[in-house]
């Protein structure tokens, strides 16, 4: 798992009237538009606290994380890209980060997509209607 917090320069943006909510949106909005991220978008979760964004899951290959970190980046507002419950590849099937078949996620977690996140938490995991695919 990668342990890093990625500091953005935002000095120039007007942010006093963005939200974590908002933040969170474009995030995901993006990441389900992506044509090599929006399939992944059940193991990749988003959450904002005061514009850092918290990623947690694991893209598919290291190339589709730094595309994943480069697209958060862009987002407008956001200070800080924090990747510690992270992993830039697909993690075995007994890590921490995905839930087991026979008790699901661990002590303290809850499964949000493919991803067990903590418990306290936001869960960003979004579906796709019959008329979005």
């Amino acid at each position: 798992m990668l342990g890093a917090v990625c500091v953005l320069n935002v000095a120039a943006q007007d942010c006093s009237s963005t939200t974590d909510a908002d933040i969170v949106k474009a995030v995901t909005g993006k990441i389900d538009a992506d044509r090599v991220l929006g399939p992944q978008a059940a193991h990749i979760i988003v959450d904002s606290v005061n514009r850092f964004v918290k990623l947690q899951g694991w893209t598919d290959t290291k190339s589709d994380f730094e595309r994943l970190h480069d697209l958060v980046s862009k987002v407008p507002c956001v200070i800080a890209i924090n990747v510690n419950r992270f992993e830039e590849t697909i993690p075995p099937p007994n890590s921490p980060l995905r839930p087991q078949p026979e008790s699901g996620c661990g002590p303290g977690l809850k499964q949000c997509g493919d991803v067990c996140i903590p418990e306290n938490d936001a869960c960003s995991f979004r579906t796709k209607s019959a008329s979005d695919r």
